[in-house]
Formats: C-alpha cells, sequence, structure tokens
C-alpha cells in the first residue's frame, strides 16, 4: 500500500487543486490593481492572494477537520489565556470550551480576514473574551501591549501555521516563553515527509515555483500593460521566492521539520506528540498533533 503508485498520483496531485484556486485569486489581484481598487488594509500581493484563497477553501478544510476529529478534540482542551496563532478565517472559534477560557488572543496579521473571523467570534457568542491581534507572533512590543509577555499564557494553539511563519525555530521558542509553568501548547502541524519520494516532491516544489514566477510576473505585465521590470518591482516587494505553493497557503513551506522544532522548543515537563505513520508515506502533508507541557 506504501508504494502504491494510483495513491501517490493522486496525493501528489492533490495541492495543485488549492494552486489553481491560488491563479484565480491571482488573477482577481491583478483585476484589482489595474482598476485601483483598495485592499483591506493596504494588504501585500501575497496577503491579498492568500486572502482570496484561503475565504474560498476554509469551508472545506473545516468539514474536512471536522470529518477528521482529532483537531476539534485538540481545541477543546485549552484552557484559561489562549494565544491561537493565526487563526485566520476563524475555523477553530466555535470549537472551544467556552467553560475552560477565560481569554482568547488570535494573533491574525492578515488584516484582509479579520471580518470573516469577527463574524465567527460573534456567532460563538464569544466577543466577550476573543481578542484579534493584527501582528504576527514575533512582533513582541506589539504583543506586550495586549500583555501577551513571558509567563502570561495558560494555552497556546497552533494549526497549521508553523509551516508560513517567517523563523519557525525561535517562533517555537518564543511559544514556549510565553507559557506559564505548568502551561500547554497544542499543535496541529504538517511535517517534513520521512519518505524518500515524497519529500523529493515536497522539496521540488520550490524550483517549480521559481519557473512558475517569472510566468506569472510575464502575464501581470501583458495583462496590465506593465513592462517586465516594473511587473517584477511590483511582485518583489513581498519577497516573493516562490509563487506557487507559499501564494496559495500564505507562504507555507512543505518540507519544515515542526517536530523536531516543538520538541527542541524548552524542557518540557510532558511530551504528548503523535507523529507520522508508514501509512502517511505517500502524503505531501503529514501530520503531527498532541500538546507539550512546560
Amino acid at each position: 500500500m506504501i508504494f502504491d503508485l494510483d495513491l501517490r498520483a493522486g496525493s501528489y496531485l492533490e495541492p495543485l487543486l488549492q494552486i489553481a484556486v491560488a491563479l484565480w485569486a491571482f488573477l482577481v489581484v491583478v483585476f484589482e490593481t489595474v482598476t485601483l481598487r483598495k485592499s483591506p488594509g493596504n494588504l501585500t500581493v501575497r496577503d491579498r492572494v492568500f486572502r482570496y484563497t484561503w475565504l474560498f477553501v476554509d469551508s472545506c478544510l473545516a468539514e474536512c477537520e471536522l470529518e477528521e476529529g482529532i483537531l476539534p478534540d485538540l481545541v477543546r482542551q485549552a484552557s484559561g489565556i489562549v494565544v491561537e496563532l493565526g487563526p485566520g478565517s476563524g475555523n477553530q472559534v466555535s470549537r472551544y470550551d467556552a467553560s475552560k477560557v477565560t481569554k482568547i488572543f488570535g494573533i491574525e496579521p492578515n488584516v484582509g480576514l479579520h471580518d470573516k473571523l469577527r463574524v465567527r467570534v460573534k456567532e460563538s457568542n464569544l466577543e466577550d473574551i476573543y481578542t484579534i491581534v493584527p501582528c504576527g507572533i514575533e512582533n513582541v512590543p506589539e504583543l506586550a501591549k495586549y500583555g501577551i509577555v513571558h509567563e502570561s499564557v495558560d494555552t497556546v494553539l497552533t494549526c497549521s501555521v508553523l509551516c508560513s511563519v517567517p523563523q519557525p525555530e525561535a517562533t517555537v521558542r518564543h511559544m514556549y516563553q510565553l507559557l506559564k509553568p505548568g502551561g500547554k501548547l497544542i499543535a496541529y502541524e504538517h511535517v517534513r515527509s520521512d519518505d524518500f519520494v515524497s519529500r523529493i516532491v515536497q522539496c521540488a516544489s520550490v524550483p517549480f515555483s521559481l519557473w512558475l514566477n517569472s510566468l506569472l510576473k510575464l502575464l501581470l505585465a501583458a495583462i496590465s500593460k506593465m513592462s517586465p521590470q516594473n511587473a517584477n518591482s511590483l511582485m518583489a516587494h513581498t519577497d516573493v521566492y516562490n509563487l506557487v505553493w507559499p501564494y496559495a497557503t500564505g507562504n507555507c513551506h512543505l518540507n519544515r521539520p515542526t517536530g523536531r522544532y516543538l520538541q527542541d522548543a524548552g524542557s518540557w515537563s510532558k511530551i504528548d506528540l503523535e507523529f507520522p505513520t508508514r501509512e502517511d508515506a505517500s502524503s505531501l502533508v503529514p501530520g503531527i498533533s498532541g500538546q507539550l507541557i512546560k
């Protein structure tokens, strides 16, 4: 089963669906740029593309999470003062056990997702305890304004976010420092595959993306009647190094050893993580899930 070619082909082609959505989102952003439409919060091109992509696929992802069952159960374990990294449009909001949490900080730098997030917070009757923090987890001074400092948090929740943060090892260490003694880090993340073939496919997304990035710059120039140099300048300010998968998933990297980053973040008193099994060999997004106690 592990070396089933049909299974592997289906798994390796599956991300193309989200890439197709991202290409559609990119064309929408090009149209907005040509017609001088403003984006919410003056977002970068990368964030605007991800906003449209995520809002298109988030309902489907939420249904898949419910069907699998692992993530909703993990979210219900959050308690006390909670920091959620990258809540996006709020798929996890309704899954909190309101009887266990006293405060939730949603650390979401993409302001284009805030409107949908606010709607879901309201629908879940969490308006009194949920605060959206419009910055990245690495912005220590901004977090301090909300009282998010060392040993001030009971639970850190991270769901498919550490693949996209700029400095994952430093971010995980910072998350450890935010936790009170006895606090827990709840994680649901995809990681680098241990399977040789799948790892090659994961890494192959980078050179392929570089090629497609150049193609799309020329497309942008043609549609907007810009010179290739100006189109390159427009996209360069977003620090694009591979456009396809990172654009489709908010700077996601398929091949990060996130499990190791979590385990090495600090002196955990208990680590209870589920790692990929041999049955996950064909997956490009094998996952880890569970919690670590400080």
